[in-house]
């Protein structure tokens, strides 16, 4: 039976885990073909079907008896949906080297076609309890599922490749799509690129240590446009009738927005790649810079228009950064030791919103007292909230010891993390290899919405204190001086709602992580077993993956956690760790 609390929304976990149905059957069918034709030995033409088309079958149940429901006020739908995508194209190719030049180019072109249908029944208010059934609902609270969306782009491409005695390397290429989610008027985009890249260590002598040099150069454009459907046109829904009337709803909480263009984006990229001691030592640097002009996002709009949200273009932001790679092989005999280690640090920063703006608000947390905004100036996916108001390093409290809130909204920190980076290490001895990953990030943060509930119910163990005689500090009070404060027992629960709550900011916490990310332990069969089989090789491997939150800077929460994986990072409600699995992998090569 459902939990007995003071929450008439809470269930027993085991109920939930029990009684609740969210299952997902599917079949899936991937397929492809490829045609080639060489008129010669360096021009030919090829053509490349494929599809990938799957059918699920999902039942989602909240069963007779969940908390918060009125007796029979249950849910139960019952869906299938089928989607298919369908690329076709064609490229026409060269290879061809005259003496110390080499040319290598192709023209082509790409259709893809991507289709989307689901069709059910979802029910309320069961007839008969615990009959979790389609059936078991009266027609009257028995409502059709139907939905369905067509998206397509277009494309033409080219490339050509010169290069001169394997030293000197240009490449040039150029595509343009058209998008069936955007109007005619502005649905298509244009974008080129141009690189070079330099073998610096087979034009000049290098000392013997010196094994390989490469400079590298690039300038590229990249287009692209979001395929959700009908996002520029407002759709309807019937759903239903009135006294013979036909009842409608629109179809989206979007308002749409016939001007969206693609969005692009230029980025400029120089860099390096060398290896040392017979490439026992590497290590490739990139620095890159990139501006983004015209992204799509959902900007949150007031709810007196009758929507949630508004698709807008965003102006312009930029990204810089470094990337670093570094590999080494320190052990090279009967037992052998590889390791690499990365790392990559990015400075984000919204240049321009839509006219007349300075802020967009992209998404808010589901306890209502954090944000997500795009300020001119600052990182995009920043973190807005209310910061508890502190006078000389101290914070302020009203005469009843309750916290106060900064009257303005500020930026609590950025959701997207600036640092990221691995270091992945490989043994082998004999027939046996291990190999494991870490993975960390530093500087992002987080708005936690499971620790403002903790807070606010007393289930955090911040809240002990005070619980058997009350709670005595010293902090500032309004006027700037510094006194002692009581808060009485009863009086506990609305000052730790108003501490996590109304001063949001005190539940924004660090990102920061080390995390064991995988391990790989296998065993290659030796050869003298299968050198009369048709086998050429076989390896069986143990693998697990997210064993070991090694370092973490926030509390109960994984620092993962999210529930949006678009363009509003750095929010949390009720997040669960991510899972840990374990299996096992056979590869079988002929």
């Amino acid at each position: 039976t459902p939990l007995q609390n003071n929450n008439r929304y809470v269930n027993n976990p085991y109920w939930t885990a029990y009684q609740y149905e969210a299952g997902d059957k599917r079949d899936r069918m991937l397929a492809s073909a490829i045609l080639r034709y060489d008129f010669t030995d360096w021009l030919y033409l090829q053509g490349r079907v494929g599809t990938d088309w799957y059918t699920s079958r999902r039942r989602n149940l909240v069963p007779y008896g969940t908390g918060g429901r009125n007796e029979r006020y249950t849910e139960l739908s019952e869906l299938e949906i089928r989607q298919r995508e369908t690329n076709a194209e064609f490229i026409l190719g060269m290879n061809k080297t005259l003496n110390d030049i080499g040319i290598s180019a192709f023209l082509g072109g790409n259709q893809m076609r991507r289709s989307f249908e689901q069709i059910g029944l979802e029910g309320e208010r069961f007839q008969v309890p615990y009959f979790h059934s389609i059936t078991n609902f009266s027609s009257d609270n028995l409502t059709p599922i139907f939905g369905q969306a067509e998206v397509g782009i277009n494309s033409l491409f080219g490339s050509a490749e010169v290069s001169y005695k394997n030293l000197v390397f240009l490449t040039f290429t150029g595509r343009k799509d058209w998008f069936s989610t955007l109007d005619q008027q502005s649905n298509s985009v244009f974008y080129p690129s141009a690189g070079m890249s330099f073998v610096f260590s087979d034009a000049i002598e290098l000392p013997s240590w010196f094994a390989f040099g490469k400079m590298r150069a690039a300038w590229s454009q990249v287009g692209g446009a979001p395929l959700n459907a009908y996002r520029t046109n407002l759709t309807y829904n019937v759903v239903g009738s009135h006294q013979g009337a036909i009842l409608g709803s629109a179809n989206r909480n979007e308002v749409p927005n016939k001007n969206l263009k693609p969005l692009l984006v230029t980025e400029f990229e120089i860099g390096f790649d060398l290896r040392f001691l017979k490439n026992r030592i590497g290590l490739d640097v990139s620095y890159y810079n990139r501006k983004t002009t015209d992204d799509i996002l959902s900007a949150t709009v007031s709810e007196s228009t009758g929507f949630g949200s508004a698709a807008v273009n965003v102006g312009e932001m930029s990204n810089k950064g470094i990337e670093l790679l570094l590999t080494g092989s320190p052990v090279v005999s009967a037992f052998k030791w590889d390791i690499s280690f990365n790392v990559a640090r990015n400075t984000n920063e919204v240049l321009k919103l839509v006219d007349g703006l300075d802020v967009i608000e992209s998404d808010r947390s589901r306890t209502n007292r954090a944000f997500i905004h795009n300020r001119v100036g600052y990182p995009y996916s920043s973190i807005a909230g209310r910061q508890q108001k502190m006078i000389n390093g101290q914070f302020v409290y009203n005469s009843d010891g309750f916290p106060v809130a900064e009257d303005s909204i500020v930026l609590l920190g950025t959701g997207v993390a600036p640092i990221t980076g691995g270091i992945s290490n490989e043994f082998g001895y004999k027939n046996f290899n291990l190999s494991f990953l870490l993975g960390f990030q530093q500087g992002g943060k987080i708005h936690s919405g499971t620790n403002t509930l903790f807070y606010s119910n007393g289930l955090h163990k911040g809240t002990l204190p005070g619980r058997e005689n009350g709670l005595t500090f010293t902090g500032m009070n309004t006027d700037g001086i510094q006194q002692e404060f009581n808060v009485p027992q009863d009086q506990l629960e609305d000052y730790y709602f108003d501490f996590a709550a109304r001063s949001s900011g005190n539940m924004v916490y660090s990102t920061d992580y080390i995390k064991l990310r995988s391990l790989v332990f296998g065993y290659s069969l030796p050869s003298k077993l299968i050198e009369n089989t048709p086998f050429s090789s076989v390896n069986l491997s143990f693998v697990a993956r997210n064993l070991w939150l090694i370092y973490s800077d926030i509390e109960n929460i994984d620092p993962e956690s999210t529930y949006n994986n678009g363009n509003s990072q750095g929010l949390e409600y009720a997040g669960v760790p991510q899972s840990r699995t374990f299996g096992f992998n056979l590869k079988v090569k002929f």
